[in-house]
């Protein structure tokens, strides 16, 4: 079935009128929202058409939220109804939406919606959260967006076409707990005054055009649980502060920037991470084994840095420091010149551990034997090093590999017989070794 399209000029004018005409006191309300529903797409349709009728209450309807006494429509999750046009200046804000006291809410995510984004749809000052993801809305955000929201805790503007930079009026909304932009085109320095938001849990700003330092001021958002600034073009140092003072941070994500210099240390204090991905960066130092005290941590990603081992000896180094986790289920260290051995250690790496990246990082010596006690290994990437000695039998005893990249390596004998009674392998990789011959007959 065809796109039903949107007058071109009725998505965002039309629902403006529609909720001044829910809140105007003489308005039938259920005949406003079968209003509605005449522009939504024909599939949404088919599923409103027993529920939005006038046999049922308007609070039982499908994306109306109602509360307080007497019952009032406090929210419209209008996500997926496949609403399509433009959401163009609307001009003077009609006069009911200055007695609007109830609406906390608008969700209009994952529909067609396009053109900028009206600076009255801020006019609201009732809002709690604004839902305007996964659109194609483009342009700048209007300056002054949120000087009229001082209630605002959610806003999710990610997967849009928008650019420009963030509106400092945005860092004056104190309440702010989620804050979503990535997958847009915005630019310009990360603000200081991000420090304003100090009850921010949720920081999205990642898959933009970002530029300049990481601010310290990010520190003063003690209450941060996930930080995200992926694929920008960030440059510098990571602050200490994000080490030091996020001690709620679950996850933090800063892959795919231009960063430099080292991993501060202080990221140990940060207790609560399961989550550290700092790959494709231009880190140029040891490894700090701290990294390794970070007990609730699943998955690490420090992959296609400058990164070393800060001990040569194999039982002291960084790989070493984290077989004292049993939480993790990732290891990425692909891309670095780590310079090192693997240690027998390797074997007391957390028995959840699925996924094991160590290639090109310049690895001598030998597989440990003791690699066969990962049981859950899924995947395991040791190509492109100068490992030496022979493929050890015990590899054959991780019964979930699904992938072995041993390739560029200087082993050598026999290809191990139970390498081919793994039922789950669809990946092996053992080229460019020629001291290597077909595994003895069992």
């Amino acid at each position: 079935m065809g796109i039903y399209s949107f007058p071109r000029l009725v998505s965002a004018h039309f629902l403006m009128l529609f909720i001044a005409q829910v809140y105007s006191l003489n308005s039938d309300v259920s005949s406003a929202l079968l209003a509605l529903k005449a522009y939504i797409s024909p599939e949404s349709q088919n599923v409103l058409a027993n529920n939005w009728t006038t046999a049922t209450s308007v609070c039982n309807w499908i994306g109306v939220i109602c509360g307080g006494q007497p019952q009032r429509v406090v929210a419209l999750n209008l996500s997926s109804m496949g609403l399509d046009g433009t959401l163009p200046p609307i001009g003077t804000t009609p006069s009911a939406l200055g007695s609007i006291t109830s609406l906390k809410k608008i969700d209009l995510s994952y529909n067609k919606l396009s053109g900028s984004i009206a600076s009255t749809i801020f006019n609201l000052s009732s809002l709690q959260i604004i839902d305007l993801s996964h659109n194609m809305l483009a342009g700048n955000l209007p300056a002054d967006m949120a000087n009229r929201l001082p209630e605002l805790k959610e806003l999710y503007l990610s997967r849009n076409q928008l650019y420009g930079q963030i509106p400092s009026s945005l860092f004056n909304c104190r309440q702010l707990k989620v804050l979503s932009l990535s997958s847009n085109s915005f630019t310009g320095n990360i603000s200081i005054n991000l420090g304003n938001l100090t009850m921010l849990k949720d920081l999205d700003l990642s898959t933009n055009n970002f530029e300049g330092r990481i601010p310290s001021s990010i520190g003063n958002c003690s209450s941060l649980k996930t930080m995200n600034f992926s694929e920008n073009n960030l440059e510098g140092a990571i602050p200490s502060e994000i080490g030091l003072f996020l001690p709620n941070l679950l996850e933090l994500q800063l892959q795919g920037n231009k960063l430099q210099g080292a991993i501060p240390s202080s990221i140990a204090n940060a207790s609560k991470l399961t989550l550290l991905d700092l790959a494709d960066n231009s880190f140029n130092s040891p490894i700090p084994m701290t990294i390794g005290n970070l007990k609730n941590l699943q998955k690490l990603d420090l992959g296609h840095n400058q990164l070393r081992s800060e001990s040569y000896s194999p039982e002291s180094s960084f790989i070493n420091s984290l077989t004292y986790n049993r939480n993790l289920r990732r290891i990425v260290l692909s891309g670095n010149p780590l310079d090192t051995m693997l240690p027998m250690s390797i074997g007391n790496l957390s028995t959840s551990l699925e996924y094991l990246e160590l290639t090109n990082c310049k690895l001598k010596g030998s597989i440990p034997a003791e690699v066969g006690n990962l049981s859950s290994l899924i995947s395991l990437k040791l190509g492109n090093n100068a490992l030496t000695g022979v493929i050890p039998d015990t590899i054959g005893h991780l019964e979930n590999l699904q992938s072995l990249q041993l390739q560029g390596n200087k082993l050598q004998g026999f290809i191990p017989y139970d390498l081919c009674l793994l039922g789950k392998m669809f990946e092996l990789f053992l080229g460019g070794m020629s001291s290597l011959d077909l595994y003895q007959n069992a």
